[in-house]
């Protein structure tokens, strides 16, 4: 998505998630590994394959925007358990059934808690992203301060968020203390190859360092130059001062959701406000037969 600009926004990683409409072998990796210790703290090491088949439907309590399918289905595809879908990642959740599982009792009653925990907060970022999203003047993405790592980050993206960089290793943030191992931000900047990247960002505290940043850039690839806590008016300035294509603008810090619309005029604000602290939506899980 380019908005506006001959240079798309790096921070959309979702490629590296799902291909094909699929997760990709990477948010296979971190579905497993997160499913796998919510078990364990839940005491369960190993799911029942035994009891009495029976039907239990999952019902949605509230609206929003609906995720968890992904991870729920691979969950279930190492159990007995099967699982008919009534929605969509990204579909708007209607009160009512959203699911029903069919499978011995002993199954999925160790599963209830674990699977509802799983759509409730995944479910809860992605409708916190897709209200920020329409509200924004710009792009929004989330930060690496995540509580569930990528599950986190494909929750954002289902709620039309960007990822941002996945992990370490995925782009390059020189941050305050990353800094300090140069004698200056142009020094830092010299000895970075964009290509060992999926790309590249500078964290800077100023217009000074903003604009030393620009000028050190002297590659093609794009430099994201983060402004980290500077008011939006200064913000807009710095913006208006660039005349580099590739240099794409984020704002972070002090980012609220009833602040919004102060941001006009840059690329992209990050802000883990989209996937820290969120309300969860409220599902439950009923037995079919058992009367409420």
């Amino acid at each position: 998505m380019a908005f506006g600009r001959s240079v798309a926004l790096p921070h959309d990683r979702s490629h590296l998630l799902i291909s094909d409409g699929m997760p990709t072998p990477l948010l296979r990796q971190s579905i497993g590994a997160w499913t796998e210790n919510l078990l364990r703290d839940d005491a369960i090491t190993k799911v029942p394959k035994v009891g009495l088949e029976i039907c239990a439907n999952i019902n949605a309590k509230q609206t929003g925007v609906f995720a968890g399918v992904a991870i729920i289905n691979q969950l279930l595809s190492e159990t007995s358990v099967q699982i008919d879908w009534f929605i969509e990642d990204g579909n708007t959740i209607m009160k009512g059934k959203v699911a029903t599982l069919k499978g011995p009792n002993d199954s999925i009653l160790s599963l209830e808690r674990t699977i509802l925990n799983i759509i409730g907060r995944l479910s809860g970022i992605a409708t916190t992203t897709s209200a920020w999203v329409e509200a924004a003047p710009c792009a929004v993405a989330c930060t690496r301060k995540t509580t569930w790592g990528l599950l986190d980050k494909w929750a954002v993206m289902v709620g039309g968020g960007l990822t941002h960089r996945l992990n370490k290793s995925d782009a390059l943030m020189l941050k305050e203390n990353d800094l300090t191992k140069w004698g200056s931000i142009s020094d830092a900047l010299a000895e970075i190859n964009p290509n060992e990247w999926g790309f590249v960002e500078i964290e800077v505290t100023s217009s000074e360092q903003a604009m030393a940043a620009v000028e050190a850039w002297t590659h093609l690839s794009p430099l994201v130059i983060m402004l980290d806590n500077i008011e939006a008016a200064e913000c807009r300035l710095i913006k208006q001062q660039i005349e580099k294509e590739n240099i794409i603008i984020e704002v972070s810090g002090g980012i609220s959701f009833n602040s919004l619309q102060d941001w006009h005029g840059v690329d992209v604000l990050s802000a883990s406000a989209l996937n820290q602290g969120i309300e969860h939506i409220d599902f439950s899980m009923l037995f079919e037969g058992v009367e409420t």
